[in-house]
């Protein structure tokens, strides 16, 4: 979704994850790691039971106590790069708000 800032995560062919952020700034990013307009830390991610999770440190936002998501999964992944997802049915709808003051 253009203007969003990502946290990208896939497997690797030897089992491990690559774990980065990048900012999608075009209809065609490039999807290699690059720096977000607020300070992500400690990134890193696990592949267990068929499930993907990220974990990461995020903040301090500025102005803000929250964040909108979104969540894709699908494409493949070539060189290291992942390619883009399907954009239509789920992946148009997966999207909600963390607020990080909210218990």
């Amino acid at each position: 979704m253009l203007g969003s800032q990502a946290i990208v995560a896939f497997q690797n062919p030897n089992g491990t994850m690559n774990v980065y952020t990048t900012p999608i700034n075009s209809y065609n990013p490039s999807m290699r790691p690059g720096p977000l307009s607020f300070g992500v830390s400690n990134v890193s991610g696990v592949y267990s039971y068929n499930e993907m999770t990220i974990f990461a440190s995020v903040g301090p936002l500025e102005n803000a106590t929250g964040v909108n998501h979104v969540w894709q999964a699908g494409g493949s992944v070539s060189s290291g790069v992942p390619s883009i997802h399907a954009i239509s049915g789920p992946n148009l709808q997966s999207m909600g708000k963390i607020d990080f003051l909210s218990p």
